[in-house]
């Protein structure tokens, strides 16, 4: 939505009492949110449906959606979101990216399309590096600035002997 306002990995815990306390704060409407998208469609995953609904966020973190009218703050920018969807982010659950792409191209085409979360398989890289070598390139994968959160999941029994 262009709002510059960039959400913090789910994963990533509120170590700090004070952030937990303001998002429960927020989410009980006894805060003002950081950021508020108002008037959204939003998809409901339950029934298939869309339903019109204020998002707001506090912490980098969803704090509340509904209808109820935002209690904004003198700090608390504001998305006018009305005709506009939202959907909740789309997890890739099995991705071969060096069969057809280079794993960080695979991202560049699927984030735009709302993918925000791509399991892939570590065949290739096993293979091709071994154990530690595999570790390696996961933990330097780890250190860009990807734009969608990456997994990645290992075969513990191969379907062929590896070469």
């Amino acid at each position: 939505m262009g709002s510059g306002y960039r959400l913090r990995p789910a994963a990533h815990l509120l170590p700090d009492p004070a952030a937990r306390r303001r998002l429960l704060a927020v989410s009980r409407g006894e805060a003002p949110p950081g950021l508020v998208v108002e008037g959204a469609r939003v998809a409901d995953v339950y029934t298939g449906g869309w339903v019109e609904a204020n998002l707001e966020v506090a912490e980098g973190r969803f704090a509340y959606l509904g209808p109820r009218t935002p209690r904004l703050g003198p700090s608390t920018r504001r998305v006018l979101a009305r005709g506009l969807y939202a959907v909740p982010g789309y997890l890739e659950p099995h991705a071969h990216p060096w069969v057809l792409y280079h794993p960080l191209s695979l991202l560049e085409a699927l984030v735009p399309q709302g993918v925000t979360t791509l399991v892939y398989d570590d065949l290739l890289f096993r293979s091709r590096l071994g154990p530690e070598g595999t570790l390696d390139a996961i933990r330097r994968l780890r250190t860009l600035p990807l734009p969608a959160r990456v997994l990645f999941a290992t075969r513990l029994a191969p379907q062929s002997l590896l070469p």
